[in-house]
């Protein structure tokens, strides 16, 4: 779970700077011994550096040069769509329109183990992808313990253990509790829906806010009015559509990023009539096999401050398609 606001890179570049100032004071003081400021030196010296260059080289990732506009059929009943909007704030969204009824459609929640207080093994959606031998992953719903530090920081290592904030059940095995506004579900024929849980739960995820449907409160997403990196899964009206919508964020000039409430609005003009949100920052993050059938982000995460880093997560929810087809 994201606990606080990322850090922004140039508090790096401002901290290097500081830093050196320090020791510039210790090294060209006459009045000082040389002990003293070769041990300024010495202790000063590389965090000074360190702190500078992460500065400067996160900058520089944070910029760069839009993607292209793009739309295609990934698999058989999942279609992908890339929208650039380089009108006001610039965005880069990605859409995934998923056929609820496509043939051979199948959808998994990382499997957890119930009988454990932290139950989820962190990874990245495309560790889970590769593992499970799926084609599509988006990051699902908050976790603990999580992130609490700045989005470059990595607090999670391979062997980090994690449980999820809200009802998660993958193929009938529930390893995470509390039916919420905000929980997804679907029964073992795809059939999905959202707030209202079915007789028989076959996978299910919780995300941390409504943005559209029923108890509808975005301001209750987490950082509801900054433009960060956001995630959503939505039904259309007739639920025969899965949606799943991933905003880019945190480049400067490339892709600012919306509010919970910018982020709502687009899904409803996407013809979606119920919504949650996922994931905020480095947590908003879609993964895909490509046509060669390796495994990487879809969309652009910043999950160390450079583009297309990933972060170690909890849940993520996953799609096996029947059959590729693939076109310009």
């Amino acid at each position: 779970m994201l606990e606080a606001l990322p850090m922004t890179p140039y508090l790096f570049l401002v901290a290097g700077v500081a830093l050196f100032a320090v020791l510039a004071r210790f090294v060209f003081d006459r009045n000082r011994k040389w002990g003293w400021r070769a041990f300024a030196l010495i202790v000063l010296l590389p965090p000074a550096a360190g702190a500078t260059v992460a500065g400067a080289l996160r900058i520089s990732a944070g910029q760069g040069v839009a993607p292209s506009a793009a739309a295609r059929t990934l698999f058989a009943g999942v279609h992908y769509e890339r929208r650039i909007d380089g009108t006001g704030a610039p965005q880069v969204v990605h859409v995934v329109r998923i056929d609820l009824a496509a043939k051979g459609l199948s959808f998994l929640v990382t499997p957890g183990d119930a009988g454990k207080l932290l139950p989820l093994q962190a990874k990245t959606a495309s560790e889970f992808l590769v593992e499970h031998k799926l084609e599509v992953g988006i990051v699902s719903g908050q976790f603990s313990p999580g992130y609490a530090r700045s989005p470059w920081e990595e607090p999670l290592s391979a062997s980090s253990y994690v449980r999820p904030n809200g009802r998660t059940v993958s193929r009938t095995v529930e390893y995470g509790k509390g039916d919420q506004p905000s929980t997804l579900y679907f029964t073992d024929k795809n059939e999905a829906s959202i707030g209202h849980a079915p007789s028989s739960v076959y996978n299910a995820l919780t995300g941390d806010c409504v943005l559209l449907g029923e108890q509808m409160d975005r301001g209750a997403c987490p950082f509801a009015g900054d433009r960060l990196a956001r995630s959503a899964a939505g039904l259309t009206a007739d639920a025969k559509t899965l949606v799943l919508v991933v905003v880019d964020g945190d480049r400067k000039g490339v892709a600012t990023g919306m509010s919970a409430l910018e982020l709502g609005d687009e899904l409803q003009k996407m013809g979606v009539a119920q919504a949650i949100q996922l994931g905020v920052g480095p947590q908003a993050e879609l993964a895909a096999r490509d046509d060669e059938g390796e495994v990487g982000p879809l969309s652009i995460p910043m999950g160390e401050g450079r583009p297309g880093t990933e972060r170690r997560v909890g849940a993520v929810l996953g799609v096996q398609a029947g059959s590729r087809i693939t076109s310009p």
